[in-house]
């Protein structure tokens, strides 16, 4: 929350002012991922899959997938599609989502080593997951 009253600054001209200031500060859940394939072109136009790993303190079955994020920062909107249900890829007996996304969206350059994931449970709390890639 911002409160701008508006004022005057030194040369008498009108100014808005910040009086008042405060924010949430939104802890992130760490989520275990998977990238496949681990090696992908620098601006490449395929995709790449993502499993996001159900654990003790996270069930990838209550992901919101329209908040997924993934790339460069974790913001960039390059979500392709997900799996309609989750499942067990890791042999672990806990529900995994496996989705993918577009390469060419990830804004991921030649070089680059560390890939981010955002997104949102249904019930809005928020998790990250970091991974490693070879960008060619």
């Amino acid at each position: 929350t911002v409160t701008l009253p508006e004022g005057a600054d030194p040369s008498g001209q009108p100014a808005w002012f910040v009086s008042h200031l405060t924010y949430d500060i939104v802890a992130l859940q760490p989520v275990a991922i998977q990238i496949q394939p681990r090696s992908i072109k620098a601006r490449g136009h395929g995709k790449i899959s993502v499993d996001i790993f159900s654990s003790g303190a996270f069930d990838a079955a209550s992901i919101d997938t329209t908040t997924l994020r993934f790339g460069k920062t974790g913001l960039e909107q390059s979500l392709g599609s997900c799996a309609k249900k989750a499942k067990n890829l890791n042999r672990d007996r806990r529900p995994d989502l496996r989705c993918s996304f577009e390469v060419a969206e990830t804004d991921l350059r030649h070089g680059d080593t560390t890939v981010f994931l955002n997104g949102q449970t249904m019930d809005g709390a928020s998790f990250q997951g970091i991974g490693r890639v070879k960008v060619r």
